[in-house]
């Protein structure tokens, strides 16, 4: 994955942005200066900082990212709370679909600074130091706080804590069952809670002071009303450079204050370190605040006497650049493969005829008539991260308008690129760059020296024909000539999943089972490490909404979080037109993850390596079995997908890949039944469960008369859906006191009973829906699916169909079962409207059942499974 800002922006971008707020005036004399961004922060939330200059005079201070609005309230607050100490926010606007936050600019020293540097004389700048202390003590004295906030307070920390994904889950139940009711316990005994405005992150670095000794607070990314104000005075001594006699306040809480005020600090230090890091790439971090909680922990319970905590240590140098370069080197490794391809087009494209008359078309053909040449020219468009390391030129057919460039630049004499240039047209680029140490290995004839070891740079483009000038400066003003690239943007149509598939005909191309032969495993001598396991799995295209997909998501969430490396690849294309698309609706719809997303063909098969490849579908399997470079390949089965067919060619085709010889995981115990009567022997199998969060019983909740609620999903006939419909009929030509909530699809014809289609729900609306309900109505002809469990975790009574498949899956007396006819499940729903003790009866059971079901147990039993099988493998 090739890291990312929120944002691609030019600093001709800013000052258009900058120049339509009537906030610059003049835009030849404005410059702007950024600061780098660090990968080992959180660089998808990242905020960037940008100093903007009038001529040589730095007059503006402006924050740039995808959500402000409540960061700029928080300015205002606080500087409504601290005026004399802190700058006010000026402007607020959006631009470019970004948040633009603009501050007066405040010239002066950090306050770590500005004393080793002898900025100011000493006295002058303690002077100033006790003073801010006084006022800031004062309106803590002044305050009037409550012990019913303090807690809430805590219970909202409580809840961040519990939502870190890095975090093992019996740390989390050590802070459940110990931590936290410590924690209350210590601080519910302050007899007067008081409460301030704090900026969350007092240390010395973030005190500006000028030259007349004016001290200014910055950073007001966590600026809060607390009800934890003394937390300022423990941050200031723990995490200040100062030397302690600066550092060691009065104010500091003193004896049995301090226990709890030290908890508290540690424990909002990992939910901080969370919400600004990827914890995941600096276990030694988090290892070190978990162990001062133990630590702190055992002192309280055991009445010790607690000392003032002392900060971490730094993040050792070398650990930041060995960061940096394991992320440089999966960027080179994902972009290496591209580049060869490229190459072979490049080759074939040079000796075209349609490649010379390209300037021709560009001055005098419509953009439309260009979207008609032939299909030939077509297939020499390839949209992906690319890396540029020669002066070629190439075309570019990019589907959202959005250009990835990557690489690393010296010129003849092996001086590094300091800036990369890239110029559409008048609009010139700067392209972000990443500067680290490099090791040996990139550059043997350097060393002990900074480098630029690579870059990246990711901007849009409009609809048509544009040429792209690529451009390095070196250090000593040297320009390096990279190339240039054609890149032709058309409009793409978003196709609807019923219309996608991997040609252009809406039915299969079967000619991609022929060309993906069943190839032998290579040997792979690398040492394994079971416990960080690099996962392939290869899946089929998605729309919102798709149950089958949350679970692969979610278990891949899941794996993440247990350590181990997961990529996934869409089958041929998206829907999504592009990688980072799909991965950006995977984020937002499903769950965000880690994971690289890529798309793959019958051609990039031979480019595949890793520990376990896994199939998620029929069509899958055909590529699994071509791939030659993994120690495993599995088999993710959800259902038995040959009875989705007519037993025609598909009903074949899938069943087919029964044979192939994988290790199956399935969902659920029946699914694993019916594989082993299909002669699968290799057959393990986890439990499908729900989401806790949003899915759980109604407090105090009276439920409305008579509300059924029911899925349907006429494009699935497996849903039976429209048994559904005719059993609801059925029912109502006899009774008419019922009234149906349908979910699942839209634009429902009238029907001849009470009802309202709400379309596709989030889970949250859905949990809220079964909450309101009587009871819920869902079928699966073949195995089941995620909408009982969920709908049981909300306490609603469910009929589903009888068959094999749910007598195997749902304890007895949890759900009730309906033979698959209109008059038994209307019969079924009538009796159970009317039967509230049978209704409270089944989801009294049915709650038993679901309580016992996890996502986490159950990824665990996944992980379990992809260990055993791995090392049977070798």
């Amino acid at each position: 994955m090739l890291l990312s800002t929120p944002y691609a922006l030019t600093c001709n971008d800013i000052k258009e942005a900058l120049l339509k707020q009537n906030i610059l005036t003049d835009v030849n004399e404005t410059k702007i200066f950024a600061r780098p961004l660090h990968r080992l922060r959180s660089w998808n939330k990242q905020i960037h900082n940008f100093i903007i200059h009038e001529g040589s005079k730095p007059i503006l201070y402006i924050e740039i990212s995808s959500n402000l609005s409540n960061r700029f309230q928080q300015s205002i607050e606080f500087n409504k709370a601290y005026p004399e100490y802190s700058f006010a926010p000026i402007r607020f606007f959006k631009e470019y679909s970004l948040d633009f936050l603009c501050h007066k600019f405040f010239r002066g020293q950090p306050l770590n600074l500005a004393l080793e540097k002898k900025f100011l004389p000493e006295e002058i700048i303690l002077k100033s130091l006790n003073k801010l202390f006084s006022n800031l003590q004062d309106a803590e004295t002044k305050s009037k706080g409550s012990t019913e906030g303090l807690i809430s307070e805590i219970n909202h920390l409580f809840e961040k804590i519990r939502s870190i994904k890095v975090l093992p889950n019996d740390v989390i139940k050590n802070f459940d069952h110990e931590v936290f009711p410590l924690l209350k316990q210590n601080l519910e005994c302050i007899k007067k809670p008081t409460c301030r405005w704090t900026n969350g992150d007092f240390i010395d670095r973030n005190l500006l002071i000028n030259k007349s000794g004016k001290i200014v607070i910055i950073d007001t990314e966590f600026a809060q009303k607390t009800y934890f104000p003394k937390e300022d005075w423990i941050r200031f001594y723990a995490f200040s450079s100062l030397r302690k006699e600066i550092r060691e306040t009065e104010f500091i809480p003193k004896s049995q204050e301090l226990s709890g005020y030290s908890l508290y600090f540690w424990v909002r230090q990992l939910m901080l370190e969370d919400k600004t890091r990827d914890l995941h790439l600096t276990p030694k971090l988090t290892y070190g605040i978990l162990k001062k909680i133990s630590n702190l922990t055992s002192e309280i319970k055991n009445k010790k006497t607690v000392q003032v905590p002392s900060g971490l240590e730094t993040l050792d140098s070398t650990i930041i650049f060995r960061t940096e370069l394991e992320f440089m080197v999966q960027t080179y490794n994902q972009c290496r493969k591209h580049f060869v391809r490229n190459l072979k087009e490049i080759a074939e494209i040079k000796q075209s005829q349609t490649f010379k008359a390209l300037n021709f078309l560009q001055k005098v053909c419509t953009f439309s008539f260009f979207t008609n040449l032939n299909k030939n020219f077509k297939s020499y468009f390839y949209s992906d991260t690319y890396i540029l390391q020669e002066p070629r030129k190439k075309i570019l057919y990019s589907a959202d308008g959005e250009i990835n460039f990557s690489g690393y630049f010296a010129d003849s004499n092996g001086n590094p690129a300091k800036r990369i240039m890239a110029r559409i047209g008048n609009r010139i680029i700067d392209c972000q760059n990443h500067s680290t140490r490099f090791l040996n290995d990139f550059l043997p004839s350097q060393t002990d020296v900074d480098v630029l070891l690579g870059f990246h740079a990711q901007f849009k483009i409009g609809t048509g024909l544009k040429l792209i000038h690529v451009d390095a400066e070196t250090a000593n003003g040297n320009i390096i000539r990279i190339g240039s690239r054609l890149i032709y943007r058309k409009k793409q149509k978003v196709l609807k999943t019923s219309e996608f598939s991997n040609n252009n005909n809406g039915k299969i191309d079967y000619k991609f089972i022929t060309k993906l032969k069943s190839l032998p495993q290579i040997e792979i001598n690398e040492k394994l490490n079971p416990n960080s396991l690099n996962i392939h799995w290869i899946i089929p295209d998605f729309s919102k909404g798709a149950g089958g997909h949350m679970t692969i998501f979610r278990t891949i969430r899941f794996l993440e979080s247990f350590g181990h490396q997961n990529t996934i690849w869409i089958m041929w294309n998206s829907q999504w037109g592009s990688a980072s698309n799909a991965k950006k609706v995977i984020s937002e719809h499903f769950q965000n993850l880690n994971a690289e997303v890529g798309f793959i063909n019958e051609d990039d098969l031979s480019n595949l390596k890793g520990d376990i490849i896994i199939a998620t579908e029929w069509r899958s399997a055909y590529f699994v079995r071509a791939i030659e470079k993994f120690r495993r390949r599995m088999y993710f089965v959800q259902d038995y997908e040959a009875d989705f067919f007519p037993k025609g060619t598909e009903y074949f085709l899938a069943q087919n890949t029964l044979d192939f010889g994988f290790h199956a995981i399935t969902a659920g115990k029946w699914l694993k039944s019916v594989l082993n009567k299909k002669g699968l022997n290799d057959v393990d199998y986890f439990e499908l469960a729900y989401d806790s969060q949003n899915y759980f019983p109604p407090k105090n909740q009276k439920k409305e008369s008579n509300r059924i609620a029911f899925y349907s999903r006429s494009a699935t006939p497996r849903r039976l859906s429209e048994m559904g419909m005719l059993a609801l009929e059925v029912l109502a030509e006899e009774r008419n006191d019922f009234h149906v909530d349908i979910f699942g699809e839209r634009n429902l014809a009238n029907l001849p009973f009470q009802f309202k289609s709400h379309g596709i729900l989030n889970a949250k609306n859905l949990g809220s829906l079964y909450r309101e309900c009587t009871l819920g109505m869902v079928f699966s002809s073949t195995n089941y699916s995620l909408i009982p469990q969920e709908m049981m975790a909300c306490g609603l009574p469910v009929i589903e169909m009888d068959g094999e498949n749910t007598r195997k899956t749902f304890p007895k007396d949890s759900v009730i079962l309906a033979k698959p006819s209109p008059e038994s499940i209307a019969q079924a729903i009538s009796s159970l409207l009317d039967d509230k003790n049978q209704r409270n009866k089944i989801s009294k059971n049915a709650l038993y059942y679901v309580n016992s079901l996890s996502w986490e147990k159950s990824s665990k039993q996944i992980e379990t499974i992809l260990k055993n099988s791995i090392s049977k493998s070798k």
